[in-house]
């Protein structure tokens, strides 16, 4: 009897023995899990992490990019504006040289008929303001083509 004991220990043990390496290998499984869980997790905060950098810097890009065609925009704007104000100043330039032009052509038209007529008085001998006529000894005198008021 004894030795059926011995034998029953020995079987007992056994499965005791193959259950603790069981339970051992379950362990070491459950920390590799849990280890292997703890490692994603890190992967993905870190993931996570350079996500959020890269779309920070996508934002950062696109306001820059934003910023700098604000500025372009507002460049060309100026620069249309001024083109606009030099073309009005030219514009207001060559109607100030015609009227210049018209202004001269208007006063040699005047100082060609002051002349017409001072040739005109002169043949007739009449004063311009009258129908008086002086002799032309009056013009010889004085040696005077035109009367004048003073005479």
């Amino acid at each position: 009897m004894v030795h059926l004991l011995k034998v029953a220990d020995v079987r007992a043990l056994k499965e005791i023995s193959v259950a603790e390496d069981k339970i051992n290998k379950k362990q070491l499984s459950v920390e590799g899990k849990k280890k292997k869980i703890e490692s994603d997790a890190e992967s993905l905060k870190r993931k996570n992490k350079l996500e959020k950098e890269a779309s920070m810097q996508k934002k950062q890009l696109e306001i820059e990019t934003l910023i700098r065609m604000n500025e372009l925009e507002i460049e060309t704007s100026k620069d249309r504006k001024m083109e606009r104000v030099r073309d009005e100043e030219t514009r207001l330039q060559e109607k100030l040289e015609g009227k210049k032009a018209v202004i001269e052509a208007q006063r040699q038209k005047k100082d060609q008929k002051t002349e017409q007529r001072a040739h005109q008085y002169a043949a007739t001998d009449t004063h311009p303001d009258s129908n008086k006529s002086y002799p032309k000894c009056v013009n010889k005198c004085f040696g005077s083509s035109s009367p004048t008021l003073d005479d």
